[in-house]
C-alpha cells in the first residue's frame, strides 16, 4: 500500500520517500480533512421550543385631558389665569375626550401662539 501511495516499486524507495519528506503521499490529492471543510455551519443557533404567530397589537396612545394640559401649558409658558381659562374653554371644545399625546406638542404651539397674538391685539 505504501509503494502505491508513494508511487515507487521496492520498501526501501518507500522509505527514504517518507525520509525526505518532500514527496506528500497520493500526490496530495487526499485531503484529509475534506469532511471538515466541506461542512456547512448554520449562520445561527436555532432556539430550543416551538415556535408560534403572535397577532399584532394596536398600541394605545393615551388621551390627556385639560388638568394635565394645562399643568404643562402654565409650568412651560407662565400664562395669566385668563389666558388659561380661554385656552381651557377652546381645549375642551375642541377635544372633549381629551388630546392624543402625540398631537400635544403642535396643539400647545398653536394655542400659546393664538393666545399671544390675540394679548397683542386686544
Amino acid at each position: 500500500m505504501n509503494r502505491d501511495a508513494y508511487g515507487v516499486t521496492t520498501d526501501r524507495e518507500v522509505k527514504g520517500v517518507r525520509k525526505s519528506k518532500k514527496t506528500i503521499a497520493f500526490d496530495g490529492e487526499i485531503d484529509p480533512y475534506k469532511h471538515v471543510t466541506n461542512f456547512k455551519s448554520p449562520d445561527y443557533m436555532p432556539r430550543s421550543g416551538r415556535a408560534f404567530t403572535v397577532e399584532t397589537t394596536h398600541l394605545k396612545t393615551t388621551c390627556l385631558k385639560w388638568p394635565e394640559v394645562g399643568m404643562k401649558i402654565k409650568n412651560q409658558y407662565g400664562l395669566k389665569p385668563q389666558e388659561m381659562k380661554a385656552i381651557g374653554d377652546v381645549f375642551k371644545q375642541r377635544f372633549p375626550e381629551g388630546i392624543p399625546e402625540d398631537q400635544l406638542k403642535d396643539y400647545v404651539q398653536e394655542v400659546v401662539n393664538d393666545c399671544k397674538a390675540s394679548i397683542k391685539a386686544g
